[in-house]
């Protein structure tokens, strides 16, 4: 289920199946760059993790991804057929529980920088993406 109300989308899994929203974003990677979106979790399962994903191929699967958890996690990786974590499942202050959290991917040149709430959290080189879709989960 989802809908758009005063210009949010809220979209909702009434399975335990993985719910996307996926949006075909053409982006030259040559020039840097930013994604940002807000997301709030409302209610579920704590622990399932929602958040960004990008630079993102249909087939085979292959994206990379900055979630977040209810119980206040972060995690920042890449998907190739298995998980290569960035950053691991951490617990962290900056991740807002009650709250909307922003999350932003900035590319500046050959480094990636990613913020949670407008704090950076993690940098690294820059990874050509996958395919041109976009989600969030």
């Amino acid at each position: 289920m989802q809908n758009i109300e005063n210009g949010h989308l809220y979209f909702q899994s009434l399975t335990n199946k993985t719910k996307e929203d996926l949006l075909p974003v053409i982006m030259d990677t040559k020039r840097d760059f930013e994604i940002e979106m807000r997301i709030k979790f409302e209610k579920g399962n704590i622990e399932q993790a929602y958040g960004l994903q990008w630079g993102k191929s249909k087939s085979p699967v292959q994206q990379y991804d900055f979630f977040l958890t209810g119980n206040g996690h972060y995690s920042i990786d890449k998907y190739t057929g298995k998980f290569h974590d960035f950053v691991p499942f951490t617990l962290s202050e900056k991740v807002n529980r009650y709250a909307p959290n922003k999350l932003t991917v900035r590319k500046v040149k050959d480094t990636y920088y990613f913020f949670l709430n407008e704090q950076l959290v993690y940098s690294m080189p820059f990874e050509p993406f996958y395919g041109t879709s976009s989600a969030s989960r």
